[in-house]
């Protein structure tokens, strides 16, 4: 049984619905409702985080990584002040375990689960057009290794990183925050001093996390 004082808290200054966001399922068009909504947020008082709220059993790369650009371009203009909280509770697969880690601070509760794995897809029509098909599958599976070697800073880096995949990866919040996934287990709750306390660790870890984003797929030197 934890304690209070094992459980990581954020407070936050009054923080409406409206501002937090939640994410279930990635199906077809929910990038679209997300990427409205955090622009909305940003726009309305940019310094103020934005809560994403995560219990998914993942679903459309796509949609998943439609809104991770959103959540990049607001951070390429967002003040230092502002960041992005990623907050899982229930579970985090798949989809939801990537964009879990894409945050500036990222929490799961102590019963979340946490699932990794490498993309998955099919292949069909003729030969040519599935080896087409696979390329492009391939191609985006070195992409989410680096993507996810970024957020995690992994020990060991990408060998280690596509050793730890190279069969779904379940975890507990305590693994998945051995593993860089996340950063603390527990929950969100309101007082002005962990408020504070997250807004440093998250602000650090943004600064981090832009440089190596930016090393990654800017095309400049």
């Amino acid at each position: 049984m934890r304690g209070k004082n094992d459980m990581f808290r954020m407070d936050s200054i009054d923080i409406p619905n409206s501002d937090q966001i939640w994410i279930g399922e990635f199906y077809e068009g929910l990038s679209e409702t997300f990427n409205e909504r955090v622009m909305e947020s940003f726009a309305r008082c940019p310094i103020k985080p934005i809560v994403i709220c995560i219990n998914s059993p993942g679903g459309l790369t796509s949609e998943m990584l439609s809104m991770m650009d959103t959540m990049d371009r607001v951070r390429a203009q967002a003040p230092e002040e502002f960041y992005f909280i990623t907050y899982a509770s229930g579970m985090a697969k798949s989809a939801g375990a990537d964009l879990l880690a894409h945050g500036d601070m990222r929490i799961a509760t102590p019963k979340t689960r946490v699932m990794l794995h490498q993309s998955r897809g099919e292949l069909g029509g003729s030969f040519p057009d599935a080896e087409i098909q696979f390329n492009d599958w391939n191609a985006e599976n070195e992409m989410m290794f680096d993507i996810l070697l970024a957020n995690t800073k992994l020990k060991g880096g990408m060998k280690a990183l596509k050793k730890l995949l190279d069969r779904d990866a379940c975890m507990s919040p305590e693994e998945a925050k051995k593993y860089g996934i996340i950063d603390e287990v527990g929950y969100l709750c309101y007082r002005e001093r962990a408020y504070y306390e997250v807004g440093v660790k998250a602000t650090e870890r943004k600064l981090k996390g832009n440089t190596l984003r930016k090393n990654i797929f800017s095309k400049e030197d």
